[in-house]
């Protein structure tokens, strides 16, 4: 894989060596962190979100602060995969450590035999919830080729305006998760109407966060583009995207908070068919309508439009969906409720 994504980066060939080395290293870092991940969403399922929070803190200034290190001392690019993996061995090993004192977790005896619920849980939750990711991924990629025709400062300033849309609606598909867990406890207990109101809860949370940095991005986007660049060329690029894409971020956060939800209440087809559906569609539209470097911003006029066209359409689907939540077949009635601070 590592050659066909240097050719869709046009990465140089005195520098592809270099490029694969480096993505060798970032995959096997990454891989660390995913298992560490994997480790502090199983204690979130159990219900220890507030020590799964701490967990993911600790990791997280240990990851910074290791990047942090390697810049002052002049270490260079590679502190960068090294910073991954060692956070990601520090958080493994702190799963495991709460899940073996707290959550009586250990070594099975005898022969390991597959759960049916279990594999049902991650044929109908678990693969959706991955597709999304990959779509997201191979997505980030198409466009990153589409805008390439408009030369470094224009990829540049796009990196920097995708990679800000990222760090803003990664929180929404966070959040969705949480909600999505604490109203499959209340469908657990035969609460329905719970667990109705738990989405509807979650969906007011959501779109009053995202106005505020709606608002931010329509009112002054060219400030916040000279706060993220010094280059004269690409601060223009990045002002440019964040003027036209910008504002329809929050609709991208609300639009993916609500199909975090359905993926992870039992609808992870339907959202994973809308999400690839989407994405084709913005991908079709944008290689079509840029043909050179100055088409480059009708690209983020299709991404804004999709991004208001996918809230509009979506909301409503996942309201009608949450009016029609029932219990499984194997609910309980009175369950206990969620401790006390476990709030979506």
């Amino acid at each position: 894989m590592g050659g066909p994504l240097a050719d869709a980066v046009h990465i140089p060939s005195g520098e592809r060596g270099a490029f694969l080395r480096f993505l060798a290293a970032m995959v096997v870092g990454t891989l660390f962190g995913l298992l560490g991940e994997l480790g502090s969403a199983t204690l979130r399922g159990l219900g220890r979100t507030t020590v799964a929070a701490g967990v993911t803190a600790v990791t997280l200034v240990v990851h910074l602060g290791l990047i942090v290190l390697g810049v002052l001392t002049h270490q260079g690019l590679w502190i960068v995969p090294v910073a991954a993996g060692s956070a990601g061995v520090l958080e493994i090993a702190l799963v495991l450590m709460l899940l073996a004192r707290r959550e009586g977790l250990r070594r099975p005896r005898g022969r390991l035999t597959p759960d049916r619920g279990t594999l049902s849980l991650v044929g109908t939750i678990g693969v959706p919830v991955s597709a999304s990711y990959l779509v997201l991924f191979l997505v980030s990629l198409l466009l990153l080729r589409i805008v390439s025709v408009g030369g470094p400062d224009v990829v540049a300033g796009f990196n920097l305006g995708y990679t800000l849309q990222s760090a803003l609606i990664v929180p929404a598909v966070a959040f969705g998760s949480a909600v999505a867990l604490l109203m499959n406890q209340r469908l657990g207990a035969a609460e329905p109407t719970a667990a109705r109101a738990l989405f509807h809860k979650g969906l007011r949370v959501t779109l009053v966060a995202y106005a505020v940095p709606t608002g931010v991005l329509l009112a002054a986007p060219d400030a916040l583009a000279a706060a993220l660049s010094t280059e004269p060329q690409v601060r223009e690029a990045l002002a440019e995207f964040l003027t036209v894409a910008g504002p329809a971020f929050g609709c991208t956060g609300v639009a993916l908070m609500v199909l975090t939800v359905l993926e992870q209440t039992g609808r992870g087809p339907l959202a994973v068919m809308l999400n690839v559906f989407y994405f084709a569609v913005v991908v079709a539209l944008g290689l079509y309508v840029v043909d050179g470097p100055g088409d480059v911003p009708r690209l983020y006029w299709v991404m804004c439009a999709a991004a208001a066209v996918a809230l509009a359409v979506v909301v409503p689907l996942g309201l009608g969906t949450a009016a029609r939540l029932r219990p499984p077949p194997a609910a309980t009635p009175g369950v206990p409720r969620p401790r006390r601070g476990v709030r979506p």
